[in-house]
């Protein structure tokens, strides 16, 4: 048998020296203490610590410990503090802040994404920069300077059937 300490299973050896184990895994657990020293140690600490707590007395409660207890938290809630909680307990209830503060957090993000987002420049194979209005007039051009040459082309076409 592996052992419980060692395996992190504790429980194991716990349940084993409060008397909680079936047969079986007691007579394996017992043959494993017998071996063990580290498992005989901590056997020995638990039952020293469950024979401390039996003989330990509680103090006993007094008749009037619940007016007691009462009374001093009617003396918390007198306080400052205490106002301001019981005054923000019920708004708290009322409305969530968990799903408010998600919400802000994703507005934020597409605020920032928007904002800081600018168009990048194009860069050509020569290494000019063009923004991309310039991009668009110099693809208008080259468009007029097509019209242009088919212009040019069919009316040399027609002065050369004349």
């Amino acid at each position: 048998m592996s052992c419980p300490i060692y395996d992190e299973s504790p429980d194991l050896l716990m349940d084993f020296a409060a008397g909680k184990l079936d047969w079986e895994s007691k007579q394996r657990m017992d043959v494993h203490v017998s071996k063990c020293a580290i498992c005989h140690e901590a056997l020995a600490a638990q039952a020293m610590v469950w024979k401390a707590l039996d003989e330990w007395d509680a103090a006993p409660v007094s008749m009037d410990f619940d007016a007691k207890l009462y009374a001093r938290i009617e003396t918390q809630h007198a306080t400052v503090w205490g106002n301001l909680k019981s005054l923000l307990l019920p708004a708290t209830t009322w409305f969530r802040w968990q799903p408010a503060i998600g919400m802000a957090g994703v507005g934020a993000l597409f605020l920032a994404v928007f904002l800081l987002r600018t168009p990048a420049p194009a860069v050509h194979g020569d290494g000019v920069r063009m923004e991309s209005h310039e991009i668009e007039q110099a693809e208008l051009a080259l468009d007029d300077v097509e019209m242009v040459d088919k212009l040019f082309a069919e009316s040399k076409g027609e002065a050369q059937s004349l």
